[in-house]
């Protein structure tokens, strides 16, 4: 268990089932099976991140996550390949296949974009495709 705290003490808590350090780097913990978990500020809701393998920066207090990556919250559930969590700027930056499921205010919708970005102090997030050509892809859940 690893936990990193931001500026606004917002504390987060990362699990594994093994994790290993490579002697030429010690500040990078590899991580199998990560296990994320933080209360948004805005409504103490939790935020939970799992991944098949990740990778703890200590000294820059970044989580990365990869392969078959689902983040869910009260409000959302989403899928990617990758995200990497960044405790200082209080963001989570998620690329690679995403789609997320919305389900706020009683609405259901899938989004697919290229990056989804989620601030874990007001919960907000602001989905984006890589190419100004391209649109993200909204569609509503009967």
């Amino acid at each position: 268990e690893y936990k990193s705290q931001n500026n606004q003490g917002q504390i987060f808590t990362t699990k594994a089932k093994e994790s290993f350090l490579d002697v030429n780097r010690p500040d990078l913990i590899n991580l199998i099976d990560p296990h994320s978990v933080t209360k948004l500020k805005k409504d103490n809701s939790l935020i939970e991140i799992r991944s098949e393998i990740g990778i703890f920066d200590k000294k820059k207090k970044i989580v990365m996550y990869e392969k078959n990556v689902t983040i869910k919250n009260k409000n959302y559930l989403i899928t990617s390949n990758k995200a990497v969590h960044f405790s200082s700027k209080n963001i989570i930056i998620i690329t690679g296949n995403v789609v997320m499921k919305d389900l706020t205010m009683g609405l259901s919708h899938v989004i697919y974009c290229d990056k989804l970005e989620i601030d874990t102090i007001t919960n907000n997030t602001v989905a984006t495709m890589n190419s100004s050509k391209d649109k993200v892809i909204a569609k509503k859940i009967k």
